[in-house]
């Protein structure tokens, strides 16, 4: 179902590591007003294949994007004091289930559920920054509330988390400035129609293998999309000015 990622964090799972999620805990809630929804425990709606530090409340660091590089490596060479990670939490906007009931959407439910919604609108991956670090995105009136009680709920910015997604994230950045390399020769001026075309041709190229990085069995393939299509639209907009002068 999910390509042998864990459905929160897409990070990459072996079978020895796979954990069984349920997405509404089935003993108890954390804020000790429900006794949990023991009744949905089995049903398969409501599992979900994780990694144990989504799944389970372990210590572990959280980065920040105004951290500098030093402070996160510092945080690295220590061991943590917090703990973070889903095992019972499960916010909700509006009253809760009681059994038998398993309207999905009635409660309001401020996690993601990646197997029923796009989880793009509510979080952005941030890579103007040195790490890969996701907020909760921009809506009107302030953040979204879904994205930062997922990001929270789920420890999405933990450091090892982090780590991993930087790695590809710099695969992406060093394949990106061979595209604008490319697109500075296509606008530059007095180029000839043979430059420009093996210019944008070898810019497709470029993009083209970036995209296999967003393909849905690559991990952290929602960070890999939104930064090749932030890299498309830039494209679009040097090359709409600069052939247009």
């Amino acid at each position: 179902m999910s390509h042998m990622k864990c459905a929160y964090c897409e990070t990459k799972i072996s079978m020895g590591f796979l954990e069984v999620e349920h997405y509404r805990p089935k003993g108890n809630v954390d804020d000790l007003t429900h006794s949990g929804y023991w009744w949905l425990a089995l049903e398969w709606s409501n599992l979900l294949p994780s990694c144990p530090p989504c799944n389970k409340r372990l210590r572990q660091h959280i980065v920040t994007a105004e951290m500098t590089v030093q402070q996160i490596r510092d945080l690295e060479l220590n061991r943590p004091a917090k703990s973070y990670g889903k095992f019972d939490k499960f916010p909700v906007r509006n009253k809760r289930l009681t059994p038998p009931d398993n309207d999905h959407f009635s409660e309001g439910a401020l996690l993601i559920d990646p197997t029923r919604m796009d989880p793009k609108p509510e979080l952005k991956w941030r890579s103007d920054i040195r790490y890969s670090v996701v907020e909760a995105s921009d809506i009107q009136g302030g953040q979204s509330d879904m994205g930062k009680e997922t990001i929270v709920c789920l420890a999405l910015n933990r450091v090892e988390l982090v780590r991993l997604r930087t790695e590809v994230l710099d695969e992406l950045r060093i394949q990106s400035i061979r595209v604008v390399e490319d697109i500075a020769k296509i606008t530059r001026v007095g180029a000839t129609q043979q430059e420009i075309d093996f210019a944008l041709g070898s810019a497709k190229r470029t993009i083209a293998d970036m995209w296999r990085s967003a393909e849905p069995t690559k991990p952290f393939s929602a960070m890999a999309r939104a930064f090749i299509e932030d890299l498309a639209t830039q494209v679009e907009s040097r090359c709409a000015s600069g052939l247009g002068a």
